[in-house]
């Protein structure tokens, strides 16, 4: 009777190691399965992040070559300068006749047409004064700027500015949102993890350039069909994130202010 329980016993315990097996095997064959999915998908985000940044590294490539053609432009050649200017005049969108007569004498003649803004005054002081003058055809511009040589003794320096160099500005800023910003924007709405790449300053910065660029571009009569809507569209996406980046929210906000004032004047914003 034992050998015959020991028998029964040894077959009961040959199922169960049979089944022990078994389970083992089954959890084995699930954890591979299961690594093998971490891995893929570990590999996967692996790659979309070094892709990630690559794009912020050429969103910011293209964001530094727009702002030195910037500066080129805002750097404008020195031409002359002089003691005497009438700002009566220039405020009255006049051309003094001794600065036409100067811009003659170096063979540089202004031609007609011509239109002056003020760019910045200090009323109250009369100092710091800076006017653009741009003629018909809009080519050439021209910065009259009042600066102090010594306390309380002013100068007139005369500069030129190519409107070229904001083209440059946009084409190259340009080239960087359509290649790589798009990318980063499209990672963004595919996976949520890559919400903490920490692109969206890069993002913010090349929209508030072009829309920048735009209106300025717009300002001297060179605006291409589509710049007010791609300025407006930008300006208004800075506006509305600028909270989240306290370093430039005051430019954000001046980039809107002069958006708005160039293409929507009407529209208090």
């Amino acid at each position: 009777m034992a050998a015959i329980e020991y028998e029964i016993f040894k077959d009961l315990l040959d199922v169960i190691l049979e089944l022990t097996a078994i389970a083992v095997a089954v959890v084995a064959g699930l954890a591979y399965v299961i690594y093998k999915s971490l891995n893929g998908k570990l590999k996967e985000n692996a790659a979309s992040a070094a892709k990630t940044e690559m794009y912020k590294a050429l969103v910011l490539y293209h964001i530094s070559c727009g702002l030195d053609y910037w500066r080129d432009y805002k750097n404008a050649d020195h031409l002359f300068s002089m003691d005497e200017v009438s700002e009566d005049a220039l405020n009255a969108n006049e051309l003094p006749k001794e600065l036409t007569e100067k811009f003659k004498d170096k063979k540089n003649p202004l031609l007609g047409g011509t239109t002056i803004m003020t760019e910045k005054k200090d009323v109250t002081e009369k100092k710091d004064a800076e006017w653009v003058i741009t003629n018909k055809n809009r080519e050439n511009i021209f910065v009259v700027k009042k600066e102090e040589r010594k306390p309380q003794i002013y100068i007139y320096n005369i500069y030129k500015r190519d409107i070229r160099k904001v083209n440059q500005a946009i084409e190259t800023t340009e080239l960087g949102y359509e290649r790589y910003v798009k990318k980063l924007e499209k990672q963004k709405q595919e996976r949520e993890w890559l919400e903490q790449i920490q692109a969206g300053d890069l993002i913010c910065q090349i929209k508030n350039n072009l829309a920048y660029y735009y209106a300025e571009r717009h300002r001297f009569g060179k605006a291409e069909p589509n710049d007010a809507a791609d300025a407006l569209k930008f300006a208004d996406y800075v506006n509305t994130n600028r909270h989240n980046y306290p370093r430039y929210y005051s430019s954000y906000g001046r980039t809107h202010k002069f958006v708005y004032e160039q293409f929507s004047p009407t529209i208090d914003k």
